[in-house]
């Protein structure tokens, strides 16, 4: 074959396999976060129709209710962009909102659910509420332990190990102040930990209309372009 037919052929067999990756990387990473996982050669469809028709039929069957946590993600989501006065993705990270708009979620959270997951303190301090009572309480028990083979200290010494859980108890309470940290950071994942926890409470059901808008949502990030449902996803 000629070597310009070969170059020709192999370059239309590259941009098919990059539109076709495009695709798969779209199938891989919204399966992920529906939480369903199945092959992609299962997934023949042509619109975000056929993704939510697919996935809703899945979702009928399975023993856990995977689709359920989009009533809460929508109501999360709307609220947020409400509170920053822009639109976010299921990948918006919650711990770049400001002090006050941290609260404001917070409070919108407080309300609208029984239990919302607990703001957790900054990492490192977080780290070292795990750390400190360890050091603190066995370096209270080392010292004690040389005060009396060492230097004939009475066996009461080993009391002075209060001072450590006694210091722990006060770093615990004092930094309750500074819990500001989402935990999942994502919308999406704190979304779906929520639901988690308030399955039994939350009453949610997945529509197709939530089941379309969330396919399309992730859609645009993947093909960087808005779609209708009844839109051929390419």
């Amino acid at each position: 074959m000629h070597r310009c037919c070969i170059k020709s052929i192999s370059w239309k067999n590259k941009i098919k396999s990059t539109m076709l990756s495009k695709k798969e990387v779209f199938l891989n990473d919204l399966q992920f976060k529906i939480g369903d996982r199945t092959s992609n050669t299962d997934l023949a469809f042509e619109t975000a129709e056929d993704l939510s028709k697919f996935f809703i039929s899945r979702h009928e069957k399975a023993n856990w209710p995977f689709l359920n946590f989009l009533p809460v993600y929508f109501r999360i989501k709307q609220q947020l962009e409400t509170i920053i006065g822009k639109p976010v993705g299921s990948d918006f990270d919650l711990n770049l909102l400001t002090s006050l708009e941290k609260v404001e979620l917070n409070q919108f959270l407080s309300q609208e659910f029984k239990h919302p997951l607990a703001l957790q303190r900054p990492k490192f301090i977080h780290t070292i509420i795990f750390i400190f009572p360890l050091f603190a309480v066995l370096g209270s028990l080392l010292v004690s332990t040389y005060l009396i083979t060492a230097l004939d200290y009475s066996g009461w010494t080993y009391l002075s190990a209060l001072i450590g859980f006694i210091l722990s108890f006060l770093l615990i309470q004092g930094s309750k102040g500074l819990k500001n940290r989402f935990s999942p950071s994502t919308l999406l994942e704190y979304c779906k930990s929520l639901f988690v926890i308030h399955n039994q409470t939350i009453n949610t059901s997945p529509t197709s209309d939530l089941v379309e808008r969330f396919i399309l949502d992730q859609a645009e990030i993947s093909f960087n372009k808005r779609f209708k449902a009844s839109d051929k996803l390419v």
